[in-house]
């Protein structure tokens, strides 16, 4: 004897509705959840690109302040070219492009791993009197014990990052020593 089951007839497929309606709501969840980690990816490498283009600007300008300690005097360490300038030279604008990209403007530095390049260029501003009560003390490699004249710079590195974001740094220091 078969039985039969009058509810099976009048059934209206509600089950299958409300669990298409959840597998939609699942799946929206799911593409947000996705765009939000790929965003997220994407500040996470620009985040480490600026931070390499700093590191990158940073040892730039630790090479400058190198190069100025090895300088025997102003004459011969400050020829006018190759990013290396007196006082009395025109130093070139860092905020435009072409500085960067002409290679009489500026010197290369060691570049850090990850890093595109490091370039910094370096200009003469002028002299300090120290006294020996002076606050200016320890400039370079040399400390001051009397009387005299500091001579400042003006260093400007230039650091990038990846190539991929084309992150960039720029630092401007003053350095002092005694020549």
């Amino acid at each position: 004897m078969i039985l039969k089951n009058k509810k099976l007839g009048h059934q209206q497929g509600a089950a299958l509705i409300v669990s298409l309606l959840l597998l939609l709501v699942l799946t929206i969840i799911g593409v947000n959840s996705m765009q939000a980690t790929s965003l997220e990816e994407k500040m996470a490498h620009a985040t480490l690109d600026r931070n390499i283009a700093l590191q990158s600007a940073e040892s730039a300008a630790r090479t400058a302040e190198a190069l100025i300690n090895s300088f025997p005097s102003l004459n011969a360490g400050l020829p006018g070219i190759n990013g290396l300038y007196r006082q009395f030279h025109n130093e070139p604008d860092f905020t435009i492009p072409t500085t960067w990209s002409n290679p009489a403007n500026h010197a290369i530095a060691i570049t850090p791993d990850g890093s595109a390049n490091s370039l910094y260029f370096i200009q003469e501003i002028g002299q300090i009197q120290s006294a020996n009560n002076s606050t200016v003390l320890n400039i370079g490699s040399n400390s001051i014990a009397a009387p005299s004249n500091v001579t400042t710079f003006r260093i400007i590195a230039r650091g990038s990052g990846g190539a991929l974001t084309g992150a960039e740094a720029i630092i401007r220091s003053h350095f002092g020593r005694i020549l």
